[in-house]
This record gives C-alpha cells, sequence and structure tokens, in this order.
C-alpha cells in the first residue's frame, strides 16, 4: 500500500525538477541559437566575398605573392615609399612583376604572359619595411555606386587630386618562400 507522501511522488514530478528540466532546456536552446547566429554570419560572410570587387581580389593576390616570394629582385633604390615596379622572387625561380601601366596595376611573370590586376589604378606604392617585410599600398578609383570601403576626403597619396571617388588599400606581409619562415 502507498503511503500519501509516496502517492504524491509516484503522481508526477517536483517543482525543482522542472525547474531543472527548463533550465536543461534554455540552455539547449541557447547554443542552437548560438550556432544559428554562427551560421547566418558565415553565409554572410561568404556572400560579400562572392561579391567581392576586383579590387579586393587583386590586394588578395598580392598578399599570396608577398607571402610566397623569397625575397626582392630588386632591392628599392632609395629608403623609403617606391612607385617603380616591385619585382619579387619566387622558390622556384620565378619573377613576378608588379608596375603601373597607365591606369591598371599590372602583374606580370617574367618570361610568362600579362595578368591585368587592378584597373582604375590612381597610385600606387610599396616599402620594404625590413629585410623580409614588405608594405603595398594601393589608391583605385571606385567604382560607380559603390557603397562598401572608405573613401578618404583628403585625397590619395601622394596629393593627386581631380578624382571623384577612391579607396586606399594597404597590405603589409611577409616574404616567408613557402613556408621557410613563420610568423606574420
Amino acid at each position: 500500500m502507498l503511503t500519501p507522501t509516496r502517492r504524491r511522488r509516484a503522481a508526477g514530478s517536483t517543482l525543482i525538477e522542472l525547474l531543472v528540466a527548463l533550465a536543461v532546456l534554455a540552455v539547449g536552446l541557447l547554443l542552437a541559437a548560438g550556432l544559428l547566429v554562427q551560421a547566418y554570419r558565415m553565409l554572410a560572410q561568404s556572400g560579400i566575398e562572392l561579391r567581392a570587387p576586383v579590387e579586393e581580389l587583386a590586394v588578395a593576390r598580392i598578399r599570396q605573392d608577398l607571402q610566397g616570394a623569397t625575397g626582392l629582385a630588386r632591392p628599392p633604390l632609395l629608403p623609403g615609399w617606391d612607385r617603380d615596379r616591385l619585382a619579387l622572387v619566387t622558390p622556384d625561380g620565378e619573377v613576378i612583376v608588379y608596375e603601373r601601366q597607365g591606369d591598371d596595376l599590372v602583374r606580370q611573370v617574367v618570361g610568362g604572359g600579362r595578368n591585368l590586376v587592378l584597373p582604375r589604378l590612381v597610385s600606387w606604392r610599396w616599402l620594404a619595411v625590413a629585410p623580409r617585410l614588405v608594405s603595398v599600398e594601393v589608391v583605385y578609383e571606385r567604382a560607380a555606386g559603390a557603397r562598401h570601403g572608405v573613401v578618404d576626403p583628403a585625397g590619395p597619396i601622394g596629393g593627386v587630386t581631380g578624382v571623384a571617388s577612391w579607396r586606399t588599400l594597404r597590405v603589409t606581409a611577409a616574404l616567408r618562400g613557402a613556408g621557410l619562415g613563420r610568423g606574420w
């Protein structure tokens, strides 16, 4: 025969058991919501990357070439920023040259073909910050209706004027040469 206390326990859950179950459910929902927010951010970032303008891809290519280079083919003539060609040596001995041709920044593998990298170039420069660290800065004219990036109202580097809308992109990378160096 069941006593009154046992009868109450057998009939259902206590308030504490219910609160513990609700707390576990709340933690589970919070984790699921966090995963949902993270998945949404990843989706939004991949959408941005798919719509990445040529300029962003060009800077990514410059960064990739800098990080894959073993050194400079030609050291800078003077200390400080250089607006002349940037020549990088790859681990297999190829030379990749970046230089301005008209209103374009052009990437060329010596002995190979030309690759147009950045159209509507306003200005560009590079600096050997340290023996194996190079900084590149490019200023380009923004496409009409562009809504991304930062427009420098004071003007691009070198005092170039007459451009209605421009954007400056900078990349600094270590010359690692196919994983020979670590860091950066």
